[in-house]
């Protein structure tokens, strides 16, 4: 059952996957993976009850911070597409 679940987990992330970069950049997607561990520093937090070190904080909002200033460029294609009409 564990191995099926796993085998489960890993077919809806290469599709999930593949939708996310249909829609987004592979830069976008890379930058959310770097966001995707503050999930297991709360874990930590709240379960296991053991703070994360300040520097984290730190590195998120960093990460955070790229993400938005990526978002608020316009895409160069549509700017090319703009221009061209």
């Amino acid at each position: 059952a564990d191995l099926l679940g796993f085998q489960f987990c890993l077919f809806g992330m290469y599709v999930l996957t593949s939708v996310f970069l249909g829609m987004a950049d592979a830069a976008v997607f890379n930058m959310s993976l770097l966001t995707s561990d503050v999930y297991s520093a709360l874990f930590a937090w709240f379960v296991q009850e053991l703070r994360p070190p300040w520097l984290y904080g730190v590195a998120f909002v960093t990460t955070l911070g790229g993400l938005t200033l990526y978002y608020s460029k316009p895409v160069a294609s549509d700017t090319v597409s703009m221009a061209v009409e």
